[in-house]
Parts: structure tokens; C-alpha cells; sequence
């Protein structure tokens, strides 16, 4: 229905450019799909040098699980930004970071960094409790529901 609505408003605005960006979807090709002649680029996965390279002196060890995701921008981003969460305390409120070493760690830390994106105890509050009790029952939710699979866990 998406796909019929883009393609119905690209129609009726001739000479606009869209800029659609998706996750895989099964046995569909979006560049396929959407009308006009549209550029299909894929985002791939960083070489482990490239990865190596950015993160310096702190590459994780050549055995640790997190280089199961280490090479997409995103758990990379998510492994540089939640590095220093140890001891870390919001509000009076101590912060419970994982071992970084898989993806729903380095998920869980960045949800246990937003606590420290303001000193206001109502913000704390308020985020902890989504962030340690609501977004987890939604992804068991989601999980449940076949919404979406997961890729590893979070201990």
C-alpha cells in the first residue's frame, strides 16, 4: 500500500526526486518497485581493517563476540559511544552497562547512556523506566509476534 502511495504522489509530481530507504524486505526489490528510474545503492558491512583502523587502541580482542557486529556502522557507532559507562551515575541513579560484547549489549548500554542526557530526576525516572522496563517488553512483544527476529541476546 506504501509502495502504491509513493509511487501514485511521484507520478503526480513529476520532476521530484524521492529518497526511499528501507531494510530488506522478503522476495521484494524496491528499486524494483518505485517508479521512475531510481538508483538503487546497498550500504555493506565495513571491512574488519577499516573497523581496526577507526577504533585504535580500543579494538576489542580478536575472540570477542561484538565482531559479529563490529562491522556495521551502527553497532559501531553504538560500541564508541557507550565506551565509558562504567561507574557512571545519572542523578544519583547508577547506570547498569553490559559486557560490550554483542549487539543487544551495545543496545542496551546506549539505552542506559540516554539516563545521563540530563540531570533532571523526572528525566531519569522517566527514562529509566522506559528504557529498563517498556522498550524491553516491546521487543518481547515484538519478538513473540514475529515482528522481528533477533540476532543475539543481551547477556
Amino acid at each position: 500500500m506504501i509502495l502504491h502511495m509513493i509511487n501514485d504522489w511521484y507520478i503526480a509530481n513529476p520532476g521530484a526526486q524521492i529518497i526511499a530507504v528501507s531494510r530488506p524486505m522478503d522476495g521484494m526489490n524496491l528499486g524494483k518497485e518505485l517508479k521512475g528510474n531510481p538508483l538503487t545503492i546497498t550500504l555493506e558491512p565495513l571491512s574488519k581493517e577499516t573497523v581496526v583502523e577507526y577504533l585504535g587502541e580500543k579494538t576489542p580482542d580478536e575472540s570477542s563476540r561484538v565482531w559479529d557486529v563490529l562491522t556495521r556502522p551502527l553497532f559501531l557507532n553504538l560500541f564508541i559511544k557507550t565506551d565509558q559507562l562504567e561507574g557512571c551515575t545519572s542523578d544519583g541513579y547508577e547506570l547498569a552497562p553490559k559486557k560490550a560484547e554483542t549487539g543487544g549489549a551495545l543496545i542496551w548500554n546506549y539505552l542506559q547512556r540516554e539516563l545521563l542526557r540530563e540531570e533532571d530526576e523526572k528525566w531519569v525516572l522517566r527514562c529509566a523506566i522506559a528504557c529498563e522496563y517498556i522498550l524491553p517488553y516491546i521487543a518481547y512483544r515484538m519478538e513473540k509476534e514475529h515482528r522481528f527476529t533477533t540476532v543475539d541476546r543481551i547477556d
